[in-house]
């Protein structure tokens, strides 16, 4: 079945899913475990090496195609925060005017960035919007 894929195809899937991985083992430890100092269970201190290891295993699962059978759908905030990926997610649906203007920005996001430019992945970061798909 490979056979019948364009090489470049191929190779343009292949660097997706690279920078995917490379995102999450990014960011996980400079964003969303920075302030992560022990763990829960028994209290050790944590490392910067830790937090990395840890965005590493979470890279896989969100990586594992079979599991989630497409890289462009969604993945649930019950799936993030449950046993296998252990995610500590805030609720911004728990807070009805944050809930909105996230709502609208992603509505205003989609319109633009999606309808009008063709654009299908993006990400906003402090350094304005990245394509990336």
């Amino acid at each position: 079945m490979v056979n019948n894929f364009d090489p470049a195809q191929l190779f343009h899937i292949e660097q997706a899913i690279n920078h995917g991985i490379s995102l999450v083992t990014e960011w996980l430890p400079k964003y969303k475990f920075k302030d992560w100092k022990v763990t829960e269970a028994k209290g050790d201190t944590v490392t910067s090496q830790m937090k990395k290891d840890r965005a590493k295993k979470i890279a896989q699962v969100l990586g594992n195609a079979k599991k989630w059978h497409s890289h462009g759908r969604g993945i649930s905030m019950k799936d993030l925060s449950g046993p296998e990926i252990k995610l500590k997610i805030d609720n911004f649906g728990d807070d009805e005017n944050l809930n909105q203007l996230i709502r609208h920005y992603h509505g205003l996001c989609v319109d633009y960035y999606t309808n009008k430019s063709g654009i299908r992945g993006y990400i906003h970061s402090p350094q304005g919007m990245r394509r990336v798909l």
